[in-house]
C-alpha cells in the first residue's frame, strides 16, 4: 500500500528554503461501536504511541475511553506535556484504491485541543513494514507477522 506525502506550506527557513514540507500524512478512518471519524495522521517512527485528539470520539464512534487509564507524552525538550487516556474496542482502516486493511489498535486520547492524529509504534507501526522513501515522497506500507487484521483487494 502505497501513500504520496502530504505537502504543506511552511515560512521558509534553513533546510526549508521553498517554504515546502512533505510529510507523512495518510488519511485514516477510526471506528467504533457507533460509528467513524476520518483523520489525516502523522506516521511518526519517533512516537511509542498512536495517538488521536480526543474531540468527539466518544459521542460519534462509541469507543470507550478510559480515564482511569493513563498515560502522557512530552514534546521536543519536554517543554509540552500532555495526558493521554485509552480507548478501547478502536479499529483503524486504511485504504489506497482497491487495497484496504482494518485492524484493531490500542489508541491513546488527548485532550490538548492542540494534538494531531499520530501513528506510532504501539498501535500502528508494530503491524507494518514500513518504508519511507524520501527522494519520491512516498510512504509504503505491507502488513508483517504481527498483523492481525483484514486485507482484502476491492473488485469493482
Amino acid at each position: 500500500m502505497k501513500f504520496s506525502y502530504k505537502k504543506s506550506l511552511i515560512t521558509p527557513a534553513p533546510g526549508f528554503e521553498s517554504g515546502l514540507l512533505y510529510q507523512s500524512k495518510i488519511p485514516v478512518l477510526l471506528s467504533g461501536p457507533k460509528g467513524v471519524m476520518r483523520f489525516d495522521a502523522l506516521v511518526d517512527t519517533g512516537s511509542d504511541q498512536t495517538i488521536f485528539p480526543l474531540l468527539d470520539i466518544e459521542e460519534i464512534t462509541g469507543i470507550l475511553i478510559d480515564r482511569n487509564t493513563k498515560s502522557e507524552v512530552r514534546g521536543r525538550l519536554e517543554q509540552h506535556k500532555e495526558e493521554l487516556f485509552l480507548g478501547s474496542k478502536c479499529v483503524l482502516r486504511l485504504a489506497v484504491e482497491e487495497e484496504v486493511y482494518e485492524f484493531p489498535s490500542s489508541i491513546w486520547f488527548s485532550d490538548d485541543g492542540n494534538s494531531p492524529a499520530i501513528l506510532g509504534h504501539s498501535g500502528f507501526l508494530e503491524f507494518f513494514t514500513s518504508t519511507f522513501d524520501g527522494d519520491g515522497h512516498v510512504l509504503t506500507l505491507e502488513p508483517n507477522k504481527r498483523f492481525s487484521g483484514i486485507a482484502k483487494k476491492l473488485e469493482w
